[in-house]
């Protein structure tokens, strides 16, 4: 359960989160590019004009500041730290890392999920050694929707295909996940999968196909999700697990 934080905690975290903060007030009248739909998905690099490694002022300057936005930091030291920015109109979501807090932080991971809504509140206590914290500006219910024409990938892969096409363009995945029932999964492999869920922000009822660069969310048969990351070493690639073809 979330708990209040500490006032010297507090500070602290307001202290580390500041430079950000500030970004965001001063770049929050900026004009958003303007870029036609639909925006080009291309795995290892990124959506339409926001890519990885674009630094939070550019992503501020081309998309406009976030609607939602949270702080993440699993350990409490003042090193890194972890956010994502919400844009809930355009059914996207930008995990954004950095070795130093504020606003040097850069783009880690892409996220387009269809239908993707959670609740974004203050937590601390959290983490392995319960010093972690989660900030959110605004706390509140946020939801990722888009025209599934909104995105595609130069194959034509986009929000919507089938489940067949997927693999028939892009061959069977590197890494398989399954479903999971929520949040406090413990199936045989519940921890994994529940760890790969939360990261890459695809819904608890999807499975999980990851190619590289790229990874898909498939609910029902159809692509719910996609996720733009950089190409993983060969070492970080879990062994590929046959499908369950029922959802």
């Amino acid at each position: 359960m979330a708990r209040a934080i500490p006032s010297a905690r507090s500070a602290s975290i307001r202290r580390c989160l500041a430079p950000l903060l500030l970004l965001i007030v001063i770049l929050r009248c900026a004009a958003p590019v303007s870029a036609q739909p639909p925006w080009v998905i291309v795995p290892g690099v990124g959506i339409g004009p926001v890519t990885l490694g674009m630094a939070v002022a550019d992503v501020i300057a081309t998309l406009g500041a976030p609607a939602t936005w949270c702080a993440l930091n699993p350990s409490g030291e003042e090193k890194d730290t972890t956010s994502v920015f919400y844009y809930p109109a355009r059914g996207l979501a930008l995990t954004l890392i950095s070795s130093t807090y504020g606003s040097r932080g850069f783009v880690a991971a892409i996220h387009i999920v269809g239908g993707y809504s959670t609740k974004l509140t203050d937590e601390t206590s959290v983490g392995t050694n319960g010093k972690g914290y989660r900030k959110c500006w605004p706390n509140g219910v946020v939801t990722l929707t888009f025209a599934s024409s909104s995105y595609a990938m130069n194959d034509g892969i986009r929000p919507g295909s089938a489940e067949a096409d997927v693999v028939g363009k892009l061959g069977e995945p590197q890494a398989l996940y399954q479903a999971v029932a929520g949040r406090m999964d413990t199936s045989a492999d519940g921890t994994s999968s529940l760890r790969a869920h939360r990261t890459l922000l695809i819904p608890y009822v999807a499975r999980i196909y990851s190619y590289d660069g790229v990874t898909l969310g498939i609910a029902n048969s159809v692509v719910v999700a996609v996720t733009v990351s950089p190409m993983p070493r060969p070492s970080n690639v879990p062994a590929w697990s046959p499908p369950s073809r029922g959802d």
